[in-house]
């Protein structure tokens, strides 16, 4: 949700495309993903730690593939970097997993 809106929010022309995963088989990846991302940033978004989380498969699975993008960023939960506790909204914030985290992550590489 965070995402699409950030998205929806950009000129047409920054936009990048747009995927959502909610359980990854790295075989059922489509093709289609990999010719969207070929050369271009990739940005992944996810509510989990960083080892064993999203990114970390779709890195390896780029290295087999041999698929290169111009920009690989990630955002991820960060645990609590504050000590403190809070919402779901505290948290993303905290972890940069909210509209303005990701706005601003897609935006120091498209402009």
């Amino acid at each position: 949700g965070k995402a699409w809106q950030v998205m929806l929010d950009l000129p047409q022309k920054e936009r990048p495309s747009v995927w959502a995963v909610s359980m990854l088989d790295c075989e059922q990846i489509p093709g289609s993903f990999w010719q969207q991302a070929d050369g271009k940033p990739l940005y992944i978004i996810e509510e989990h730690v960083e080892s064993g989380g999203l990114a970390m498969h779709i890195a390896t699975e780029m290295a087999r593939i041999g698929l290169q993008v111009s920009n690989f960023s990630h955002r991820h939960a960060l645990r609590y970097p504050t000590g403190r506790f809070g919402s779901q909204e505290f948290h993303r914030s905290q972890c940069g997993l909210d509209n303005d985290g990701i706005r601003k992550m897609v935006l120091n590489i498209t402009r």
